[in-house]
């Protein structure tokens, strides 16, 4: 299966839950049946990793120096069985460009979480933290991390 993360720049976000996703697949040991990728509904292709993910991450034993940010494409959409976005707005957006897609798009706590009728529009969002201080970019992969792990093992069920 393959997970694709997709937030603005590729820099932050979708590059962190990218990131932190390899680290819990290889710890829950899924026997290789996942495949993650990221990208950026706006990136400049090729940008390097923000400054916090890049500190954030080294923290949790991840290196990130080499990442380049890349622009989502149409293939890389087709190519994912399940695409993570980080707010609302996102899959909005991905599932009017791309409406053959849709039923495979979702916000990745709203996936994590599972269906919850009652929830608020936008209360699944992780917040951007981009040119925040590093304490924004370390709740942002604690939230990431929480939901991928339960995304991970939802997927698993």
């Amino acid at each position: 299966m393959r997970l694709l993360f997709v937030c603005t720049g590729n820099t932050c976000r979708s590059l962190m839950a990218e990131a932190l996703a390899s680290k819990i697949i290889d710890r829950l040991n899924p026997a290789g049946k996942l495949e993650v990728a990221s990208a950026g509904l706006a990136a400049f292709p090729g940008a390097p990793a923000s400054i916090g993910a890049c500190s954030v991450l080294s923290g949790e034993g991840v290196d990130v120096s080499e990442h380049k940010a890349k622009q989502l494409t149409e293939e890389m959409l087709h190519d994912a069985d399940l695409v993570l976005t980080m707010t609302a707005a996102q899959k909005e957006h991905l599932a009017d460009l791309f409406p053959e897609t849709a039923e495979k798009i979702f916000v990745l706590k709203e996936f994590a979480q599972g269906p919850s009728p009652d929830i608020e529009e936008g209360s699944h969002d992780i917040t951007d933290p981009f040119g925040q201080p590093e304490s924004v970019y370390r709740q942002c992969a604690g939230e990431l991390a929480q939901a991928i792990e339960q995304a991970i093992k939802r997927i698993a069920e």
